[in-house]
């Protein structure tokens, strides 16, 4: 993180409204005028602005027509000054400066193909070979004089920049560096989206569609003492006051804090920005928590999680759990423990445990070994007779028929373990439920997440 964030008060980073220029795909340039309607993104921004408890002193802006409209409407829907910045300039691009993308395919091929590498973060900034492009080692200690100023100034400012501008102020903030190796690099960011840093870290407030969560946004790692080691795990913090702490509880066999394909990182991020913390850690013996996944049982297991719950309700009284897989079942039991505080829970791919459990994702092969050593590899876990044993004797039908907490379901159509009908003995007992179904995705939603992603967003606006 930069050096002097300890002393850092708030800073947004906004990009501009959609402009002309946009809607062409123009790199650099002049700048150009925002589209008609461009106002409702602005006032979109505010309302979300309104929801951080920070008095803004001042708007910065960038000398483009774009940031200079967007900057005027929201001093005036804020009522703070707004001043122009000549240090916000953004960068030359040489000979495709103003071009758009059809034109510089069709001119300058491999600079499209270079401008292709670094969209996707493939590339550092200093591999970026354009002619009469402007120094980007400049360029970059530009950027961070114009950090340590505003720093220095210990104002709350909102800044309202283009996309270069901002991805080099990003790029400062997370004391990256345009050095090779310095892993200065492209952040992909629409317009109207906008970035908060202060003295937690850093925030993004995604103000598009959901596919932006594939952006970095700060991960806080955190460890704390379990039953028998450390466990270990990333707390996002929402840049908006909590609304409550969520709890990953994750799955069993190939799954850890991050999930099958990154899928709890990105929810995560979803729920972060819909005004949730998010705890997530992986179990003992799991990912980089003490112990060898040998050790790890149900029951331990269990009481880990017990033990985050506790030191989460130390923060706040509202508990919401996320479970997926075998951690469908462990978020029930969690539920009813303290059902005082846990009203909520997400449970996606339901898989409760008994004879079916064991039946759908272990081969009968393994199981014999199982039976015959008092343990088995499957793929390359050394799973153990003791942990099975737990899960078969787990009463979950007595549990589910306890539970009073909301239970959200996502079942993939296509899951490979478990089919609705299974899933449906179960969850039939269910008092408070929903079950939502998602087409195209297996066990571990491996298919188009944005089915999954939009239908989580929904029931989340619905608590």
């Amino acid at each position: 993180m930069f050096s002097n964030i300890d002393i850092l008060r708030t800073i947004v980073l906004l990009r501009h409204a959609r402009s002309n220029k946009n809607d062409q795909n123009r790199h650099g340039g002049k700048g150009s005028t925002l589209v008609d309607g461009a106002t409702i993104e602005i006032e979109s921004v505010v309302d979300q602005l309104s929801q951080i408890p920070t008095e803004f002193e001042l708007i910065l802006y960038s000398p483009r027509i774009q940031c200079e409209q967007t900057a005027n409407v929201l001093g005036k829907l804020l009522k703070i000054p707004v001043i122009k910045s000549q240090e916000l300039d953004p960068i030359y691009l040489g000979v495709i400066d103003g071009m758009s993308d059809v034109e510089v395919t069709n001119t300058y091929p491999e600079i499209s193909m270079q401008l292709e590498k670094w969209r996707n973060g493939e590339i550092e900034i200093n591999q970026l070979k354009i002619p009469k492009m402007a120094n980007c080692h400049d360029f970059y200690d530009k950027g961070k004089v114009f950090i340590e100023n505003i720093i220095n100034s210990k104002k709350f400012v909102i800044i309202v920049a283009t996309r270069s501008v901002l991805v080099l102020l990003m790029n400062v903030l997370l004391d990256r560096s345009s050095k090779v190796g310095g892993n200065y690099r492209e952040i992909k960011w629409k317009n109207s989206e906008f970035a908060i840093f202060n003295n937690n870290g850093i925030g993004k407030y995604f103000n598009s569609d959901i596919s932006t969560l594939r952006l970095n946004v700060v991960e806080v790692q955190h460890t704390i003492r379990g039953t028998l080691g450390n466990l270990r795990g990333v707390i996002h913090n929402s840049i908006f006051p909590a609304k409550g702490i969520v709890i990953l509880v994750h799955g069993y066999f190939t799954s850890n804090k991050l999930g099958p394909e990154n899928l709890y990182v990105q929810i995560a991020r979803l729920f972060a920005t819909c005004g949730y913390d998010v705890w997530r850690f992986d179990s003992y013996g799991v990912g980089d928590s003490d112990g060898s996944f040998d050790d790890s049982t149900y029951g331990l297991r269990i009481n880990d999680y017990k033990i985050i719950i506790d030191i989460a309700l130390k923060q706040h009284n509202n508990i919401l759990l996320l479970g997926h897989s075998m951690g469908t079942s462990i978020s029930i039991y969690l539920a009813n423990t303290y059902h005082q505080n846990i009203k909520t829970l997400f449970l996606l791919s339901p898989s409760f445990g008994g004879f079916t459990w064991i039946d759908n994702l272990i081969p009968k092969e393994t199981q014999e070994l199982l039976q015959q050593h008092g343990f088995a590899y499957r793929r390359t876990q050394r799973i153990t007779n003791n942990f099975i044993e737990q899960i078969v004797s787990e009463n979950i039908y007595q549990e589910v028929l306890k539970c009073n907490a909301r239970c959200i379901l996502f079942y993939g159509l296509n899951d490979e373990y478990f089919d609705k009908l299974s899933v449906s003995r179960v969850t039939e007992h269910m008092k408070h439920k929903t079950l939502i179904e998602i087409s195209g995705n297996g066990h571990n939603f491996l298919g188009d997440r944005m089915i999954l992603f939009e239908k989580i967003k929904f029931a989340i606006m619905g608590l």
